[in-house]
């Protein structure tokens, strides 16, 4: 009994699993040249804005990194613009406020994606090439131009972002509802100074940790443990290799938990918080209790219904994203290890169409390397990020279903006498 009842519920994952992805290919299906074109703008802009940094960095050095925040938050708008054009919404909603909203309340998850991708070090490493270009053609100075992380006017900069995000969100829950289109204005305000302060501490902290390695060893502790590790390599050469193993696995083992669940997570997490705001009504304690009983039935009805107001609450940052990741964790591992498992496979398109295309060129001479390598790259990023925003948007419609809210994708239809599976159509 128990082993027919485990493969009923096999069985029901992978249904459920196969039906996510469906309406992911239903999804390009109807959106495709929407999603195409977002994702082009995301890639475009972040390479246009990239040169305006470096140019604006003749001007300070602090107005070149203001710049580079503005690289984060235009793919910010385009990520949460495609998530909301697979959205259902009311007539009467304002597609501007919508997205202002979202974008807002998604900004910790978002950069916890866009690190992921190595984006946060290609963009400085960008910006350090153009402006070393750029000195050597003689215009200005490395000095001045390539403000350090840790220097005064970075850190008031950031000090000073935080201090606007803060202030302003405070207004705008001050604001009346009929000042809707004032309080969209702000939340523009608010998400870019968001950004900036973010990702200014978040250069800063690294800066600050490169040095950590060389203080350490500076330190007595640090030349106690470094004699004892070289004494232990030179009496216990066996034992000192299996420790450095076995160092060597754990790290592996970290890195592919954040490739394949974390990263994931971040995910789930930015599309619940775009989803969620719209889906809070419909969803209740009570009605999550009944649906997931043996997951959290002994959770109390009012840590549940705390936690979707942290979710869906678009003037929380941390919150929010905390919110969110308790309801998607909530919603059960078996569709969550399920959507990362498919994330995986849609993460790595660009990848998957390099090595296509590689064998088609491979008898080519360099100069047709070196002249394909740029858009390809771009056709990988765009696909990737197309199918990724693709199965995000279903996972989450269906996690949220799961979760008592009502079907809320706008889906291509069905081929002729194929049953619904999901979805409002």
């Amino acid at each position: 009994m128990s082993q027919n009842a485990t493969a009923m519920r096999t069985e029901g994952v992978l249904r459920a699993g196969g039906n996510v992805i469906a309406d992911a290919g239903r999804l390009i299906a109807r959106h495709g040249p929407v999603l195409l074109l977002l994702a082009l703008v995301g890639v475009i802009s972040r390479h246009y804005l990239l040169q305006w940094a470096v140019h604006a960095s003749l001007v300070s050095g602090v107005l070149g990194r203001l710049v580079m925040s503005l690289v984060v938050f235009a793919q910010l708008l385009t990520i949460v613009g495609a998530l909301l054009v697979m959205r259902a919404r009311e007539e009467s909603s304002r597609p501007v406020t919508g997205l202002l909203i979202a974008s807002a309340a998604v900004i910790l998850p978002f950069l916890v994606i866009y690190e992921h991708y190595g984006f946060l070090y290609e963009d400085t490493l960008t910006m350090g090439l153009g402006v070393a270009y750029s000195v050597i053609d003689g215009e200005g100075d490395v000095t001045s131009r390539l403000a350090g992380n840790t220097t005064f006017d970075v850190l008031v900069t950031a000090a000073v972002a935080f201090s606007i995000a803060r202030g302003l969100t405070v207004l705008i829950r001050r604001l009346r509802p009929e000042q809707e289109h004032s309080r969209a204005m702000l939340r523009l305000i608010v998400g870019y100074a968001e950004v900036v302060w973010i990702f200014l501490s978040a250069t800063i902290i690294r800066e600050g940790t490169l040095g950590f390695g060389e203080w350490w060893h500076s330190r007595r502790v640090g030349a106690a443990l470094d004699q004892w590790w070289q004494a232990l390599e030179l009496h216990v050469p066996a034992f000192a290799a299996a420790l450095d193993g076995l160092w060597a696995a754990v790290l592996a083992l970290v890195a592919a938990a954040i490739i394949g669940f974390v990263v994931p997570l971040a995910w789930l997490a930015l599309g619940t918080l775009v989803y969620g705001a719209q889906a809070r009504p419909l969803i209740t304690a009570a009605g999550i209790k009944k649906r997931a009983s043996r997951v959290i039935g002994r959770v109390r009805e009012d840590w549940i219904e705390r936690a979707l107001d942290l979710a869906t609450d678009a003037e929380r940052r941390f919150g929010g994203a905390i919110g969110a990741v308790i309801l998607v964790l909530r919603a059960g591992w078996a569709p969550v290890l399920v959507f990362c498992l498919a994330f995986l496979v849609a993460d790595r398109a660009g990848w998957i169409l390099a090595e296509i295309v590689r064998p088609l060129l491979a008898w080519q001479p360099t100069a047709v390397w070196i002249a394909w390598y740029t858009p390809i790259e771009t056709i990988g990023e765009v696909l990737q990020r197309v199918l990724t925003l693709a199965l995000v948007a279903s996972a989450v419609d269906a996690l949220l279903r799961g979760l008592g809210a009502a079907p809320a994708l706008r889906l291509a239809p069905r081929p002729v006498g194929q049953p619904p599976a999901s979805g409002n159509r």
